[in-house]
């Protein structure tokens, strides 16, 4: 795993990212409404140019999702906009356990949704579609808490 500074993530490594996946719904969507609204005529060329822009904002969110760890617990860092742009995420000691859900072609893509789940909060969980290798985030999640909980870290 690699420590990642940049981005304002302060040092927390960064156990995954999106998968190459969770870009196909946008660019499928806005790419296909911004070629039938540039191909409408005048008034489709202002949705072809509002599309395309949607289509850029959304790859950007889709490229800033990244699941990091760090001593306090695991997070979750999204957004682009400098007041969408945040940080979530469950404290080792309230983590409940870490699940990935599979099916064929998460298992094709490599590509898995993972959970962490908080012990008292379902609100307060981390929830995120389309993780490149996300099995195997949740296995060192999972390791990583179990070894904290054996070793009597975790109050």
């Amino acid at each position: 795993m690699e420590v990642d500074t940049s981005q304002g993530h302060a040092g927390r490594e960064v156990i995954c990212r999106s998968s190459w996946t969770a870009y196909v719904r946008p660019v499928l969507g806005w790419g296909f409404v911004a070629i039938v609204g540039f191909a409408v005529g005048k008034l489709g060329i202002v949705i072809g140019l509002a599309a395309l822009a949607r289509l850029v904002y959304r790859v950007l969110y889709v490229n800033s999702v990244t699941l990091l760890r760090d001593d306090t617990g695991i997070w979750c860092s999204a957004g682009i906009l400098p007041w969408a742009k945040g940080v979530t995420g469950v404290k080792w000691r309230d983590i409940d356990q870490a699940h990935y859900y599979p099916n064929f072609l998460s298992y094709i893509f490599r590509s898995y949704t993972i959970r962490v789940g908080h012990r008292y909060t379902k609100g307060s969980e981390i929830v995120l579609p389309h993780m490149k290798c996300g099995h195997v985030a949740v296995m060192a999640i999972n390791k990583e808490h179990e070894q904290m909980a054996a070793a009597g870290v975790l109050n």
